[in-house]
């Protein structure tokens, strides 16, 4: 059953008791005051003050006293009456420090936090494969010698990386997106969605234990519809899913139906990586809820009560149609101080996204070691050789940073292909225009990521460089054009041709079946069709090998010229077939510088006007 905060008051005198590793602080040591905030995806803290410093003998007592010591675990028990006191935190003590103003004497500032706080401090990289997201954020709690029960969450990446972050941080980002929110309690950790039905045995009075009060209905964000987009690169499409509209706790008379008719908000959060339609699901369903039960916000400030929870509700009675109800708590904060204890509670959440509330969480342009500069920059080449370091990098000013007549940076260059000998090498020309990135935004190591046509600096030499619709050309073209790669995809008439400044080529073309080899210079060429190969020059067709020259043809090999043909051998010269025959038109001459054999193996027959024999 709910009680008033004020019940139990007139039970005894309020006892505020300060343990440190079990241990009760001294009765002589006077603790001045305790603050203690505990809210949701935050890190408790606790801060402790104790009168300390004696100006007679120059010391600081307390401060002095080893129970004081950094690592310390720290517990905070508060109630009216002995006996009767709760603890209200626990942590550890992280900061020590002394203070003294003009108002009042020395002190010693105790500052605690949770364990938890190792996970803020340290920024890392990991690579995590095929988990959900609550099995991602166990193991990061677990690698941190922590533990923290996660409710599940739906889908699993194929790959997801933790990328200069914090593990807070990253946490908090994936549990953001889940519709999670993180509780930490004295030490132990729950990272769940809202519970708007689990209630607080608390109940706050208007005129009967409220201190303190300011609480606002905002219309804002109560969404009548979220989605959310992301893209599918196999089927070149945008994924949609819509949200599902949140159970909100029960709080006033104007529900998230009636305020969102005020100004009808919609909200469409995208991305453009291919995830999966589960996580575009679960950050639509996120926004949804954050903007619903950021309906009322506010805070209230009563008599101190440990009975109020984070991520539960609180009863209010006595408000009004619009605020009674169940209000949900998203803070505490008990301040005990001159004797009084109150609590403050935060109502609603927050409806800013963490990473939004957050800029910090995302690693630092330049590593935060200077001003970063940000996104694409234009440049303009000076020179490309003689790099004074020999990094293969372009000489080239940038505007924004340095005018034409500076001496410009020198930027190395991402090219197609580069590896060890070998590459896609080619430079931009002198005066071209380039596009200048930044490694981790530092603007002291530009690269340049490729050269920009345009009005002044176009394609005006070859009318198949200029892009056109049916998009079927495409060409490299250096010297102006004159020298150039031009490719036709047409389908079945597809064309690769090289030219020359000469207007030397090759040319495969499917559209003809041919391929062209043409020297118009030397007036060379070499043809291959459908009739066979075809090789015409206007100078010698010489055919040279070092072992040998075959040639074979299943009809006939025929040789002729206008002039003389000569066949010669330094060894022996062979000619056999079925039948042979030689015909000269005038003479025909048989002679052997040794000696000359005319056999047949059967009739052997010579015939002339005239036989002479020796």
């Amino acid at each position: 059953m709910a009680d008033s905060p004020v019940k139990g008051m007139g039970e005894g005198y309020l006892s505020v008791l300060v343990l440190i590793d079990g241990t009760e602080v001294p009765k002589t040591m006077v603790v001045e005051s305790v603050d203690i905030v505990k809210e949701l995806n935050k890190i408790p803290y606790a801060r402790i003050t104790l009168k300390d410093g004696d100006t007679r003998e120059q010391k600081f007592p307390t401060s002095e006293d080893a129970m004081f010591e950094p690592g310390k675990e720290v517990e905070v028990k508060a109630g009216y009456g002995p006996g009767k006191e709760e603890t209200l935190y626990k942590g550890i003590l992280v900061e020590h420090g002394i203070k003294q103003s003009n108002y009042s004497g020395a002190s010693l500032v105790l500052k605690c936090k949770d364990e938890a706080l190792k996970l803020t401090v340290g920024r890392k990289n990991k690579v995590f494969y095929d988990q959900a997201d609550s099995d991602i954020i166990s193991a990061v709690v677990s690698e941190a010698g922590l533990s923290a029960d996660v409710e599940g969450t739906s889908g699993t990446h194929k790959k997801l990386i933790q990328y200069w972050s914090t593990d807070w941080d990253f946490i908090q980002s994936r549990a953001d997106v889940n519709s999670l929110v993180t509780i930490i309690n004295d030490g132990e950790i729950t990272i769940k969605k809202p519970t708007v039905s689990e209630k607080s045995e608390l109940v706050i009075s208007y005129g009967n234990d409220l201190v303190e009060m300011d609480m606002n209905i905002d219309s804002t964000y109560q969404y009548t519809e979220v989605g959310a987009t992301c893209w599918s690169h196999t089927d070149l499409a945008i994924v949609t899913a819509d949200g599902a509209k949140p159970t909100v706790n029960a709080q006033g008379d104007l529900d998230p139906g009636k305020l969102g008719a005020v100004i009808e908000p919609k909200n469409t959060v995208k991305t453009t990586p291919p995830v999966t339609k589960d996580v575009i699901q679960s950050w639509a369903d996120s926004v949804y809820q954050r903007g619903h039960l950021s309906r009322i916000r506010g805070s209230l400030k009563f008599y101190g009560s440990a009975k109020a929870e984070l991520g539960k509700t609180i009863e209010l009675f006595g408000f009004g149609t619009r605020f009674v109800g169940d209000a949900y708590v998203s803070r505490i904060r008990h301040t005990v101080m001159k004797g009084q204890w109150l609590t403050e509670v935060g109502l609603g959440m927050d409806p800013q996204p963490y990473m939004e509330a957050n800029i910090t969480a995302s690693s630092r342009p330049a590593g935060g070691m200077l001003p970063a500069i940000h996104g694409l920059q234009h440049g303009v080449v000076k020179q490309i050789d003689s790099d004074p370091d020999g990094e293969f990098r372009v000489l080239i000013n940038i505007p924004i940073i340095d005018d034409q007549a500076g001496e410009g940076v020198w930027a190395r260059m991402a090219h197609y292909y580069a590896t060890e000998d070998c590459g896609f090498v080619f430079y931009p020309e002198v005066g071209d225009e380039v596009v200048v990135g930044f490694f981790n935004s530092d603007p002291t190591y530009p690269v340049i990521l490729g050269s920009m046509y345009s009005s002044g600096r176009g394609i005006t030499t070859e009318e198949t460089h200029i892009p056109a619709d049916p998009n079927i050309f495409k060409a490299i073209s250096i010297n102006k054009g004159k020298t150039r790669i031009e490719l036709q995809d047409d389908p079945g008439k597809n064309i690769v041709k090289i030219i020359t400044e000469d207007k030397m080529i090759i040319e495969l073309n499917d559209d003809e079946d041919t391929i062209l080899i043409e020297d118009p210079v030397n007036v060379n060429k070499m043809l291959m069709d459908k009739n066979g190969i075809l090789f015409e020059t206007d100078g010698d067709f010489v055919v040279k090998a070092k072992k040998n020259i075959k040639m074979e043809a299943d009809i006939n090999i025929e040789t002729k010229s206008k002039s003389d043909t000569k066949m010669e051998a330094v060894a022996n010269f062979s000619i056999k077939a079925l039948a042979v025959k030689g015909e000269g038109s005038t003479t025909m001459e048989l002679k052997g510088s040794a000696s000359a054999k005319l056999e047949g193996g059967g009739l052997c027959e010579v015939k002339g006007a005239i036989v002479k024999i020796n």
